[in-house]
């Protein structure tokens, strides 16, 4: 049987699979950012790094806050 080392249809095909793979990847990490563009627009901090309300304000991030609150930094 012979097998030709130059097989443009496989060629095509891995091109292709690859092709749909990163779209569906991209797809993905699109939905994760809307996602987490979400939360942070409602105000909740998705990384931990936050400071809240505090008398005499400490950090930069602080002032302003009322009793109860708190901000992403």
């Amino acid at each position: 049987m012979y097998y030709p080392e130059d097989d443009w249809a496989t060629d095509q095909e891995a091109i292709e699979t690859q092709r749909h793979d990163a779209d569906l990847e991209m797809a993905q990490m699109a939905q994760r950012a809307d996602y987490l563009a979400a939360l942070r627009k409602s105000g909740i901090c998705t990384h931990s790094s936050g400071v809240e309300y505090r008398n005499p304000a400490v950090y930069k991030a602080q002032k302003g806050l009322k009793p109860g609150q708190s901000r992403c930094t």
